[in-house]
């Protein structure tokens, strides 16, 4: 025979009551909404209540201003509460708990904390949204989430954060602020957070908001978690065109590589099964893909808890159309060179013969010396420069006589 669930709700909380005398009840549930307790009109939305322990159980919702409880359900860790097309009714507060059966005795948990669900209607632009310093923190390091929008003194800034299981958690709001600090970083601060701006309406969880922002990611640095390593293959000698891969290594294995240029996250890749490495490769690379790399892993199931950044990697890639335009004006250039320097030569030769043939080509113009002296004897001698009469001239023609006659003279001295 089956009971109504009210009465079984009945029976639980009094159990409840009976074991909170006593000092003698599970711990609370956690109670979380998803995708956001920020909730469009028209759309679905879940809640979900999540306990620690495996014992099947039966989860309660309930809501602020109903009596009893919304919804039950069964499960060994937690329930789902559904909600398909949201109306401004179903704004409001939640909570939940948890009944289960022990050793022929009824357990119930305390309520979970309360989960506000606002039902918006986004009229207004997005705000911008930034972290201070960098995404990544070291563990007990500080941070800022700035977020800006509507310049108005009455909107009300809302910092969501999107835990680990893909839900969206209300982290802060203040009216009139944008800063939204993290002190004392700690493993469960990572994560992705938005945010967006609303203004309050007459109606409870009523209210008219901007678009969500976009989304950034805060990863904790565990120092505990070795520092990896990173190669490129080729090592030397990249132009464009070429296909190159780059490999982080670590010293564990099961784990997510993610490969980061000047500080800004490109790709991310699990290793292979009993693999401490992985590759990340890219084909016919561009001038654009060169720059500084690092990488960085974290383990599986802990997204935002990463390890400390290898060092870094300059990858360097050369136009490979630049580098042959380059080579072939060099080359001509040296063509160009040896050439006029042949040509430098061969004229300083040529004026260096010149002069040479310029004298050859010349009559010389040596007149005949002739000296005469007087024999004591009363005859007279003529000395020749032989030098002269070596040289060949040609006489003219016109100017040698028909005829000559020589004739030596003898001067006789008078007894």
């Amino acid at each position: 025979m089956k009971f109504p669930s009210s009465i079984l709700f009945l029976g639980c909380w009094l159990t409840r009551q009976w074991q909170i005398s006593r000092g003698d009840f599970p711990p609370k549930p956690f109670i979380f909404v998803r995708p956001s307790p920020l909730v469009i009109p028209g759309t679905r939305f879940f809640i979900h209540c999540r306990k620690e322990y495996p014992e099947e159980a039966t989860f309660y919702f309930f809501k602020e201003g109903t009596l009893g409880h919304l919804f039950s359900g069964t499960g060994s860790f937690r329930t789902v509460f559904h909600i398909p097309n949201a109306k401004q009714t179903d704004g409001g507060i939640y909570w939940c708990s948890y009944c289960f059966s022990q050793d022929q005795v009824q357990k119930c948990s305390g309520s979970s904390d309360r989960v506000y669900v606002n039902i918006t209607e986004q009229f207004y632009p997005k705000p911008s949204i930034s972290v201070s310093s960098h995404e990544i923190i070291s563990l007990g390091g500080n941070a800022t989430i700035h977020c800006k929008g509507e310049e108005s003194p009455m909107a009300e800034f809302i910092l969501l954060r999107e835990d680990s299981w893909g839900t969206h958690d209300i982290k802060k709001r203040e009216p009139g602020s944008i800063l939204f600090p993290i002190l004392n970083a700690k493993g469960t601060d990572g994560g992705v957070y938005f945010c967006t701006y609303c203004f309050k309406s007459d109606l409870d969880f009523i209210q008219r908001c901007s678009n969500y922002s976009d989304r950034v990611y805060i990863n904790i640095t565990d120092p505990w978690l070795s520092k990896p390593s990173i190669t490129l293959k080729p090592t030397q000698h990249i132009s464009t065109g070429m296909n190159v891969s780059i490999e982080c290594q670590g010293a564990e294995r099961y784990v997510t590589f993610s490969l980061f240029k000047s500080n800004n996250l490109i790709a991310s890749q699990k290793t292979e099964n009993d693999k401490n490495a992985t590759k990340f490769f890219f084909s016919e690379v561009r001038l654009e893909a060169g720059g500084s790399y690092t990488c960085r892993f974290h383990r599986i199931g802990s997204s935002f808890l990463w390890s400390e950044s290898s060092d870094p990697m300059e990858l360097v890639v050369t136009d490979r159309f630049a580098v042959i335009m380059w080579a072939s004006i060099a080359v001509g250039l040296f063509l160009l060179i040896l050439f006029l320097l042949v040509l430098a030569f061969i004229l300083y030769r040529k004026g260096k013969k010149s002069p040479r043939a310029h004298e050859r080509s010349q009559p010389p113009n040596m007149p005949l010396e002739s000296h005469s002296r007087e024999d004591p004897d009363g005859v007279s001698y003529a000395a020749l420069n032989h030098r002269a009469l070596k040289s060949k001239q040609i006489p003219d023609a016109d100017k040698i006589p028909e005829s000559c006659t020589y004739a030596t003279l003898a001067q006789g001295r008078p007894n």
